[in-house]
């Protein structure tokens, strides 16, 4: 052990006159032994005392003296004076008294004689007898100068960057390009640094390593947390409808927590751009900082990411921002005028200064070889060749155990840990720890390792022949060991899943490795970087040695893998694709493959009408089955079918309650995607059920959730039922604001066939205004299908043009009519019925829009050809629609047939007071399921086929 004592003169008079000198004091002693792994003793003469487990716990002793030397020197006008003792023997009280009087210097560190075989070493002292004085500490191996063989690259880079210090409106590509092993990036990074210092602001950068297991990772790293607060100040007013379903996505940024659909998320990204770099460019000017973007090797990307950033390139371009890039060789980028700078071979003369020109003497080297070179002279080793791969090694065998241990963490870690749980995982104590943190100072300086501050990696990948030669048989349990404490202290994100995987994989523990699977499953399922499916058929099925149980275990989890992949994305098979039932006899049990395997097959059976009633049953067992399995997704999953079988069925209210038993257990288990499905299937199922108010509230969680997730589906389905509410409640100015913004968004996002609706029900709420010279204008400029066929009759209707209406209905017969009868699950924004009540079987054959469509034609037909034997055959028609006598299966606006029938009619005959009172009342059940009374009376005053009933009632008086 090792033993620090310190004296403060005047101790006894210090308690009473300054007592918080006193506790300042002492609460900074604690924070630096704490911080250096040792313990002490609140009381006077104050003891430190730290372990000496390693062979550099003296020197931890000797820093730890001196820390408390600096501290006691900055405050020294305010007490008397203080000597600290630095002692390897543990003594007595009154021994320490009488060493520390033999101090004949105050404000000084000294050593006990007797320490010096094991402390002197690491001191510069002077022999005072039976004390040492001590003047300094030794420059040790740990603290290391930095190298500054760079400087005469970087003063070049200096030299260019000053050109385009501000960056605003130069439209430039700086393009630095040379071999490996330069110090490009280094260099680069040193500069950017010195230039744009600034504690809030960090410049951007996309670096292409960082995709290797996270596709979108390289572009994250552009977005500034200070900027991207500012940014929502500099948001305009109409803006705000594009910038509204960012936010999932910025929180994503920011905290890696909230998981965002992919299927979004290059489209967020470069949304986010646009309104982001207005901001960055108009900070950097206020600012007075360069307005630069930092692109490491672009050319190494993914596919999928080279789009994107040439996407951002044209963006950085339009607000002129200039790119510094570093690459290995020349390349033209679109939109930039390119001004290339190639990094020369440098020389290493025998003076030890790097250059530029050959002379005699001088030798072709790299500053990181220079680095490696220098470094090793230094430690008194013959050199003997000069390539990196020869310099890498001699390096790396100098370095002591646990430098050696530490690079090993920093290759495992690969960029994906941060630097703090890098050094805990290595499971030390406090002192060894900060020995690990010294080791990470000298790695960097070495240029072995970068990205310290953060997440560090390893700079070479010619180390790891190295560190697998020094790891030996250990590898694997190092590894393991890691991934034990990751998984043990979950500190990995969602984002890190597939760094998770790997990392276990590398451990060849197959059965753990398999274990991260089926636990992360949906997460590696959102991957980004690899499909689970075919790694695992190459990489296990196909390479590996399994057992029985092992092998039938993967297979499981492949099919598995393969059904949740299609829930999750929402899809239905194609025909194509269709399910196949090879295995015919499985029954729900306690095999949770064969669960998913038959949840998958009742789903797809489940588009088929005829089948339902069947499923029912099917699904209710399947479902006690996941949750005696404690499968709560699967039973979340089950939950959610069951609901939508009902909901096609058409009992809405059995269909909500299993939909709120998948709604609470998405949310329970965190399966936010599924929480998102479920709650737009109860805002649709309730809407269509008719009670309004609490469609609302539904609409609007689901709405909140969708924008937190950054998925545009789903949002824009929230909020077309808000818009769909407001028109039934007459508040057309509502609805149409609200539908005008989610236009500009979905033409934004190139989704022509929800524009294409939404116009439509923009079109629609100006006809039930009867503002005829705005419908006439926004129609006009809409390509006819059936469903804008149908609002325009309706307009025609309510200036009595039956001849036009007839026309127009007869027209959308030479449509694609039978596109309209289908009944899918799938979000087809096909028309704006079949987005709600087209979700719902009815027991009918064709679809929503296409029925009104017909029965509306009727109308016209008879309206239009009065007296007249067409005119008898459409009331006819009329008349066995309505089918009076007998009880119709509900479905949406069923109260309008009658009513069209009724006006029809002569008003004499009875049958008219049977059709406008059965149209009246059932309008009016529709409306008392309305939970609360005043959307209830703005329903029976504002929905517009209600105020017709009420008025043909009232002329007539039926």
């Amino acid at each position: 052990m090792y033993y620090v004592h310190v004296a403060l003169y005047g101790y006894n008079q210090l308690k009473v006159v300054n007592p918080t000198l006193l506790a300042g004091l002492e609460e900074h002693f604690a924070r630096v032994v704490h911080a250096n792994g040792g313990s002490w003793q609140v009381r006077h003469p104050y003891q430190m005392t730290f372990p000496s487990e390693y062979a550099e716990s003296g020197m931890i002793a000797m820093e730890s003296a001196f820390d408390l030397f600096d501290l006691l020197s900055e405050r020294r006008k305010e007490h008397i004076g203080s000597t600290i003792l630095v002692s390897d023997r543990f003594e007595s009280e009154q021994a320490v008294a009488r060493l520390l009087s033999l101090a004949t210097l105050d404000d000084y560190v000294w050593i006990d004689t007797a320490s010096m075989p094991a402390l002197g070493n690491y001191v510069e002292s002077t022999d005072m007898g039976h004390l040492a004085l001590v003047h300094g500490l030794h420059s040790t191996l740990w603290a290391m100068r930095d190298v500054q063989l760079e400087w005469l690259f970087q003063s070049s880079i200096k030299h260019v960057l000053k050109k385009h210090f501000y960056g605003v409106l130069q439209r430039k590509f700086l393009l630095f390009y040379g071999e490996m092993g330069m110090g490009k990036r280094y260099s680069i990074e040193v500069v950017l640094a010195e230039v744009s210092h600034h504690d809030a602001f960090s410049f951007a950068k996309i670096d292409s390593y960082t995709q290797k297991y996270d596709l979108l990772r390289p572009f994250l790293s552009l977005f500034c947390g200070h900027v991207l607060a500012r940014m929502e100040h500099d948001i305009l007013e109409e803006e705000q409808a594009m910038f509204a379903p960012l936010q999932g996505f910025i929180a994503y940024i920011k905290e890696r927590k909230s998981p965002h659909s992919l299927d979004r998320m290059a489209s967020d990204l470069l949304q986010l751009a646009f309104f982001y770099f207005r901001s960055y460019r108009k900070y950097c000017q206020e600012e007075r900082l360069p307005g630069w973007v930092l692109v490491y090797h672009s050319q190494y990307l993914h596919p999928m990411n080279q789009k994107i950033f040439h996407q951002v390139l044209e963006i950085m371009h339009h607000y002129g921002l200039t790119v510094v890039a570093v690459e290995h060789k020349l390349i033209e980028f679109p939109h930039y005028e390119v001004e290339a700078y190639r990094v020369n071979e440098t020389y290493y003369y025998e003076d030890g200064l790097l250059g530029v020109h050959a002379s005699d003497g001088a030798q072709v080297m790299t500053p990181y070889e220079a680095i490696l070179w220098q470094w090793l002279e230094s430690q008194e080793v013959v050199v003997e060749s000069v390539d990196l791969a020869s310099l890498l090694h001699g390096v790396f065998w100098q370095l002591d155990e646990l430098a050696q241990r530490v690079l090993f963490q920093v290759m495992l870690a690969d960029g994906m840990i941060d630097v703090a749980t890098v050094v805990a995982s290595l499971e030390l104590d406090g002192q060894g720890q900060l020995l690990v943190y010294k080791r990470l100072r000298l790695l960097e300086k070495l240029r072995l390792i970068t990205d310290v501050q953060s997440a560090p990696r390893l700079m070479f990948t010619l180390l790891q022949i190295e560190l697998y030669a020094y790891a030996g048989s250990q590898a694997q349990a190092y590894v393991a060991r890691l991934g034990e404490y990751l998984l043990k202290y979950r500190v990995l994100g969602e984002d890190s899943l597939w760094y998770l995987f790997m990392l276990v994989e590398k451990s060849g523990a197959i059965d753990a490795t398999l274990g991260i699977i089926h636990d992360n499953l949906h997460g590696l399922l959102d991957a980004r970087r690899v499909d689970v499916r075919f790694y695992l058929t190459f990489n296990y099925l196909e390479d590996r040695e399994l057992s029985h149980t092992q092998r039938a275990t993967l297979k499981a989890i492949l099919y598995t893998a393969k059904l949740r992949s299609k829930m999750l994305k929402h899809q239905i098979f194609s025909d194509s694709e269709r399910f196949v039932d090879d295995l015919p006899y499985v029954e729900a049990s306690d095999n949770i493959f064969a669960n998913y395997y038959l949840l998958q097959k009742y789903r797809n059976e489940a588009m088929e009408m005829e089948l339902e009633e069947r499923l029912v049953g099917q699904l209710k067992k399947l479902t006690f089955s996941f949750q005696k399995n404690s499968e709560h997704k699967g039973e979340a999953l089950a939950n959610y079918e069951l609901a939508f079988v009902l909901f096609k069925q058409g009992k809405v209210r059995q269909g909500l309650e299993f939909g709120e038993i998948a709604l609470r257990l998405f949310s329970t288990f965190g399966f936010v995607y599924g929480e998102l499905m479920a709650m737009t299937l109860q805002a649709r199922m309730v809407f269509c059920y008719g009670n309004l108010s609490l469609a609302r509230e539904h609409a609007h969680r689901a709405q909140e959730h969708a924008q937190a997730m950054g998925n545009h589906q789903r949002w824009q389905i929230a909020r077309f039922i808000e818009s769909r509410i407001d028109i039934e409640l007459g508040r057309y100015e509502h609805a149409i604001l609200r539908l005008e913004e989610d236009l500009a968004l979905a033409e934004q996002y190139h989704q022509q066939q929800a524009a294409k609706v939404l116009k439509n029900w923009i079109f629609l709420c100006y006809v039930y205004k009867q503002e005829w010279d705005k419908a006439k204008a926004w129609g006009s400029a809409l390509a006819m299908d059936l469903e804008l066929s149908y609002f325009y009759a309706i307009m025609y209707w309510q200036q009595e043009e039956y001849e036009a209406m007839v026309a127009v209905l007869d027209a959308s017969y030479e449509l694609d009519r039978d596109r309209h009868y289908t009944v899918s699950e799938d979000e087809e924004w096909l028309d704006g019925y079949h987005v709600l009540e087209g979700q719902r079987g009815y027991g009918e054959r064709y679809g929503v829009l296409r029925t009104m469509a017909d029965e509306l034609r009727l109308y016209a037909l008879a309206k239009a050809t009065n007296q007249s034997e067409e005119h008898h055959k459409a009331i006819d028609a009329l008349r066995l629609a309505c089918d009076l006598h007998e009880t119709q299966i509900e479905r949406p606006y069923n109260f309008i047939l009658p009513y069209l029938y009724a006006d029809n009619l002569k008003k004499e005959d009875e049958t008219f007071a049977i059709a406008i009172n059965r149209s009246a009342r059932i309008a009016m059940s529709w409306a008392n399921r309305i939970a609360d009374v005043r959307v209830k009376e703005m329903y029976t005053h504002g929905q517009f086929w209600l105020k017709r009933i009420q008025l043909l009632r009232k002329n007539y008086g039926a």
